[in-house]
């Protein structure tokens, strides 16, 4: 695969589908037609891409628009987003009606939340799996109530292991379908995490008739950018739409404080203050320019310049072939989740991590072993 293909920014061809499916009339439909002659359609659709064209075909419809590919491909490929989302809705509602039985607060996160609060929508975002966030004390007691109902933990000889070092794990149904259960939103700055954090002014939502919870529509934001804005092996473009339509949204009001407060917070501002520019100068996002003060003001630490170009450089590319590239991916995670300052503090924190990884590793190695 090309490496261009997996960075968070578009090429020129997604670009153009993006302005199709976010801007206005006199630039999304110069821009289709653009596209239209650029791409072949059977060929050149990438799958982050393809995620967009339910978008797309909103925004042109809105306008009155339509031609061959809209009223033929694009309508089926919308209806078919709107069926397989209302079914990942009604199982998303079971798994939240049993957490909730069981006294466990939840939220959802990413598609689900957007979708109900910012898409309005329930064709237009498509998505393959449902993110539910749960207090990290409830953590263990969630994966138990889950695991009792029937649903199958993805990788259970990690669940240990992340439980301590991560932030989620996955479980599927009988259909395949991953239920992706977290405890911390993202695992930046661990270190730094509040048990109120994200949770101190959550929104109230239904799903499929279920009462569960949304972060604010600023912590969407932040959310939406910390995890698409890093290489990926599918495009992870969509994180522009899903803030797009955060930003500019009649009802919405962006907390611009809160968001460049937990940025900082969570060691994750240049993530922001790329992401926030980039829109600005692509997309026509209206950044308050006190905001965009505060971020060129601002002076990253060592930890978060070496994060920030980890998520560049890697990501979520799990293709780490070199030794050097898998001590800089274990290096970098040790800092994104630190709280520690100092070089010295820094590399003394290591040592102890490093060694409580390879403890964690080893005693599940070994339950396996006495297992078989």
């Amino acid at each position: 695969m090309d490496a261009s293909a997996e960075s968070p920014f578009p090429n020129s061809s997604q670009e153009l589908l993006l302005k199709v499916a976010l801007m206005g009339k006199d630039i999304a439909l110069p821009a289709w037609r653009e596209w239209r002659k650029s791409v072949d359609f059977e060929l050149d659709v990438d799958q982050g891409s393809f995620r967009l064209l339910p978008l797309a075909y909103q925004n042109l419809n809105s306008f009155g628009y339509s031609d061959d590919l809209v009223a033929g491909r694009l309508k089926g490929i919308y209806r078919q987003s709107w069926i397989k989302n209302q079914q990942l809705f009604y199982k998303t509602a079971k798994v939240l009606n049993l957490l909730k039985d069981a006294g466990i607060k939840t939220a959802v996160l990413k598609g689900i939340a957007l979708t109900e609060l910012v898409y309005k929508n329930y064709g237009i975002r498509p998505m393959s799996d449902m993110d539910i966030l749960v207090p990290f004390p409830e953590a263990r007691h969630a994966v138990d109530v889950l695991n009792r109902a029937g649903f199958e933990i993805q990788m259970e000889h990690l669940l240990e292991h992340n439980l301590e070092f991560g932030r989620s794990i996955a479980f599927t149904d009988k259909q395949d379908t991953e239920i992706d259960l977290h405890w911390y939103a993202f695992v930046n700055s661990l270190g730094n995490a509040q048990k109120n954090d994200f949770w101190d002014d959550v929104i109230p939502v239904e799903v499929s008739g279920v009462q569960t919870h949304s972060l604010t529509h600023t912590d969407n934001l932040l959310h939406a950018i910390v995890h698409g804005i890093r290489k990926n092996p599918e495009p992870p473009i969509r994180w522009i739409a899903d803030s797009m339509m955060i930003i500019n949204s009649d009802d919405i009001q962006v907390d611009w404080q809160r968001l460049l407060t937990y940025a900082s917070k969570f060691r994750v501002f240049l993530q922001v203050k790329r992401a926030l520019l980039y829109m600005r100068d692509h997309f026509e996002a209206e950044i308050p320019s006190d905001v965009i003060r505060q971020m060129e003001a601002y002076k990253p630490s060592y930890v978060e310049r070496v994060v920030f170009n980890y998520g560049e450089k890697i990501g979520d590319n799990v293709k780490e072939f070199t030794l050097s590239e898998r001590l800089y991916s274990f290096y970098a995670r040790y800092l994104a989740r630190t709280n520690r300052e100092g070089l010295f503090s820094i590399h003394f924190g290591l040592m102890a991590y490093a060694a409580k990884r390879v403890k964690s590793r080893f005693t599940q190695d070994n339950f396996l072993t006495s297992s078989t």
